[in-house]
């Protein structure tokens, strides 16, 4: 390869470089600092890929700073990026939306963690929103795990009984998913409704540098049979 790379890509873990060259324009993801202004949040990262004249990936224009709270707040229908993908997700998912389950799916979609909808692609994204369709009045816990492109994070989004949720549960699957990801810290939102089921929003982050395990369907059933044991014996 004649093109030079920056000592920031040479960082990177083999698959996040790999990933780095795919043949993707733009890059919605978030960096590894927190803002100093504003919120403590991490700064949201866009990447804007250059390509030379044979079509190879040649660089990245990088944007950081912080989404405006328009970003969280305005509709998914009216929201850059989001919006599309929310199009794609609603007319793959087969309902015509003006069906019950067609408001139903655009409702969680409107509720779902923004930062996940910027993030999840959206084939990924119909299979976990039409899942948590028909789980809304199921008296069950569920995992719903993805690992970060880059290779910096799992987001694990997790859906209990309300009854169930409580502070000694949260810490106690803060506690199992640190242990199981091999995490070094742990951020979490937690949102409830009328709805009989909870969700929980887990951020699990690992050291710099370290490639994150590829997990099996296997692995994310059996960490999913851990968090409901401890929701039982926690609650």
């Amino acid at each position: 390869d004649s093109h030079p790379v920056s000592p920031s890509f040479e960082r990177l873990p083999a698959d996040a470089r790999a990933k780095a060259r795919e043949h993707k324009l733009l890059v919605l993801t978030k960096a590894n600092s927190r803002a100093t202004v504003h919120r403590p949040s991490y700064l949201d990262y866009i990447g804007v890929k250059k390509f030379d004249a044979e079509g190879n990936v040649v660089g990245e224009r990088r944007f950081l700073g912080l989404f405006s709270s328009a970003a969280y707040t305005e509709s998914v229908r009216r929201v850059p990026v989001v919006r599309r993908k929310v199009e794609e997700v609603l007319k793959g998912a087969g309902f015509s939306p003006n069906s019950h389950d067609g408001r139903d799916l655009l409702q969680i979609l409107e509720t779902y963690p923004r930062d996940e909808l910027f993030q999840t692609p959206a084939d990924e994204l119909r299979a976990i929103v039409t899942s948590v369709l028909y789980l809304q009045e199921r008296r069950r816990l569920r995992l719903y795990l993805r690992q970060d492109e880059y290779g910096r994070y799992y987001s694990a989004l997790v859906y209990l009984p309300r009854d169930r949720y409580t502070t000694g549960v949260r810490l106690r699957i803060i506690d199992i998913l640190k242990e199981e990801l091999n995490g070094t810290s742990v951020d979490f939102t937690a949102w409830n409704t009328e709805s009989i089921l909870s969700r929980l929003h887990f951020v699990v982050r690992v050291p710099r540098g370290t490639e994150l395990t590829q997990l099996s369907d296997a692995d994310k059933d059996r960490l999913e049979v851990r968090l409901v044991e401890a929701a039982r014996s926690w609650a």
